[in-house]
């Protein structure tokens, strides 16, 4: 716990000044010749508008009583305290995976002090707790190397593609290996690279390629190809619908985010338009193509993987809402990515700094109660393929009035996590280190949001 000491306003309507005769002070109260403050605080418009910035940009929470013991047995007004957060905005204490930055602090002049926690204490984040965590079978000829997310197979095994290899695995839920679908090449059943796999219907695996780009469908009972569709462009993300499959990722040629597709059909209908940060023609598009979403009823929720808001749009694409989920303890964004990202290259920073500059929405879930799970990454900078740094869990509630916002799911250092959603738990999927070897590991996460601070969504 992190504590900052605070010395409040007593709105004494005192005029404080300093007395000073030949470089001493004086005694007298006389001849004053500077003044020093002037202790009236004052609740007007301007001071409204301070306290409601503050809040929304640093989800900061009070309680009272329970975090303030008045010193002398003064009342101190809850108003004066958020003043005083106001003016300590900069000493907030963000926690990292690494330790705790800490931060510089005015000079308090006088003796009598309150205590405040900072935002990142005192909003409590969901509780995160492991259910479950099995190993993945491996040996020499099938093994991970870049997983992509996971998905449920909808009989308790589940379903990896590998963007880095040509395999795409199945898993049973004690993670032995069931089979391995599709081989590197460019006939039937064969590509590059996967980025997709998920089940469809009760008897086969869909798969979806980028190199070439195609769905490709294999029979479940014995891996057997079935058969192939081409595609125009990549794909980000899949739902599957009532009516065939929605599609996401950023496709500019019709400046669409969310698109729309029936098998056998040659194209893709767009749905919902790309951001203006994407049509602006900066790097963003390029860089950053990920939109992971989620759909119920005639409802999509739709993150941009490097935006600090998500929309909420119809099935037709009409906008329906737009907001932020506010950030406690990871990095957050930027209105403007783009310039950020500039800056970096025309800095003569290496590339792979875009990268930790903002969390990225990795991952969002509408959970059986009505909320929704968003999970953020924070990335590292290193050359090479990048690590996940942190990895944040929120928590929306049902009228997306308020957010559960941070909950941190630990890691293994230089990790390169994978995610994914069963039921409404969060499923990570994370190489790590036991016994001197190289492992796989699946874990079922719950997500707790009892005793939760919710924070106002910003809008």
């Amino acid at each position: 716990m992190g504590l900052i000491y605070l010395d409040p306003p007593f709105n004494s309507n005192t005029n404080y000044k300093l007395l000073f005769g030949n470089g001493q002070p004086k005694r007298d109260g006389k001849g004053a010749q500077a003044g020093a403050f002037d202790d009236a605080w004052r609740w007007d418009d301007a001071a409204a508008r301070r306290v409601d910035r503050l809040a929304r940009a640093t989800a900061l929470r009070t309680r009272y009583p329970h975090c303030v013991r008045p010193a002398y047995h003064r009342r101190i007004e809850p108003r004066h305290l958020h003043q005083g957060a106001a003016d300590l905005k900069d000493a907030h204490l963000a926690s990292y995976p690494q330790g705790v930055r800490r931060p510089r602090l005015p000079v308090l002049h006088w003796a009598t002090v309150a205590f405040i926690a900072t935002s990142s204490h005192l909003s409590a984040q969901p509780a995160i707790t492991v259910s479950d965590s099995i190993v993945l079978q491996e040996s020499g000829d099938d093994y991970l190397v870049a997983p992509s997310p996971i998905a449920p197979d909808g009989s308790g095994g589940y379903l990896v593609a590998d963007h880095g290899q040509s395999g795409v695995f199945h898993y049973l839920g004690d993670g032995s290996l069931l089979r391995r679908y599709g081989r590197e090449g460019e006939g039937p059943g064969e590509w590059k690279q996967a980025h997709v796999a998920l089940p469809w219907g009760d008897q086969q695996v869909m798969v979806l390629s980028w190199n070439p780009y195609a769905i490709h469908l294999f029979r479940r009972s014995d891996g057997g190809f079935v058969e192939r569709h081409p595609l125009n462009t990549p794909v980000e993300s899949v739902v599957p619908g009532s009516e065939g499959l929605w599609l996401s990722g950023a496709l500019h040629g019709t400046s669409s985010a969310i698109r729309r597709l029936r098998l056998g059909e040659s194209e893709a209908r767009p749905v919902l338009r790309l951001p203006d940060e994407y049509t602006a023609g900066g790097p963003v598009g390029g860089i950053f193509p990920e939109m992971p979403f989620a759909m119920w009823a005639d409802t999509l929720l739709v993150g941009f993987m490097p935006l600090p808001y998500l929309i909420v749009a119809d099935t037709t694409g009409r906008e329906l809402d737009r907001f932020e989920v506010p950030a406690a303890r990871r990095k957050g964004g930027t209105a403007d990515p783009a310039a950020a990202i500039d800056e970096v290259l025309a800095g003569g920073r290496t590339y792979s700094e875009v990268f930790g500059l903002f969390s990225v929405t990795q991952g969002v879930h509408r959970r059986s109660d009505g909320t929704t799970l968003v999970v953020h990454f924070d990335l590292g900078t290193e050359v090479g393929p990048v690590s996940t740094v942190g990895l944040w869990v929120s928590v929306i509630d049902g009228s997306r009035e308020s957010a559960c916002v941070d909950a941190a799911v630990p890691l293994e250092p230089g990790s390169r996590a994978a995610i994914g959603f069963e039921g409404d738990q969060v499923l990570v999927l994370e190489p790590v280190i036991r016994g001197g070897d190289a492992v796989t590991v699946l874990r079922r996460i719950e997500v707790d949001v009892d005793g939760c601070d919710w924070v106002p969504i910003s809008r």
